[in-house]
């Protein structure tokens, strides 16, 4: 979907992380750190054929602003959950296409029960972040016993465990994003602007 034009487009892309997808790798492995580890298998898909080459082609369209929507983390690699770096060659296969890409991407994922800012390698002037936020009805605080901190190299500051949802405001005429992580009292808890 495209909002707006020229300039100030904003392009929203919803991913299907989940039906063409193919297996997890799934050894056993304490379950407070996850249940899964990175395949390195070169038949593994998180998209499959169609939804990449639309994907790719969907990219190509001008935006200013393009908001990738994926049920699981791409940047988060601090867990053994369910996400993007389960694969690896289709996680490297979507940054390097994402880097490729004109205009500034913000990735938005949930499947956590905890909301995160997360920031990937890239160019200074286009900084990869990702906003995870879930859940409203269903945070971590009320459904585990002991909450494992969130960890990893690509975490900003730390994670938010209780009701919250995400926000993105758009500053057209300063061209900032504010990213934001808010509480179920619809106050800020974490944010970024891009």
């Amino acid at each position: 979907v495209m909002i707006g034009e020229g300039a100030n487009a904003v392009q929203i892309i919803l991913l299907d992380t989940r039906f063409f997808r193919t297996a997890l790798k799934t050894p056993w492995i304490p379950p407070l750190v996850g249940r899964y580890i990175p395949t390195d298998d070169p038949a593994q898909s998180m998209l499959g054929a169609e939804q990449w080459q639309w994907l790719t082609e969907a990219l190509k369209q001008p935006a200013a602003l393009r908001i990738l929507v994926s049920s699981v983390q791409v940047l988060a690699d601090g867990h053994q959950w369910e996400a993007w770096r389960m694969l690896p060659r289709e996680q490297q296969r979507l940054l390097d296409l994402l880097a490729a890409t004109d205009g500034q991407t913000v990735i938005v994922s949930g499947d956590r029960h905890l909301a995160a800012l997360y920031q990937g390698a890239a160019p200074a002037t286009k900084p990869l972040i990702e906003l995870t936020t879930s859940s409203l009805n269903l945070p971590l605080s009320e459904i585990a016993a002991v909450i494992t901190e969130e960890t990893g190299s690509t975490l900003l500051d730390s994670a938010f465990y209780e009701a919250n949802f995400g926000w993105i405001e758009i500053d057209w005429t300063h061209r900032l994003a504010q990213i934001e992580i808010r509480n179920q009292n619809n106050e800020p808890v974490r944010q970024i602007a891009v």
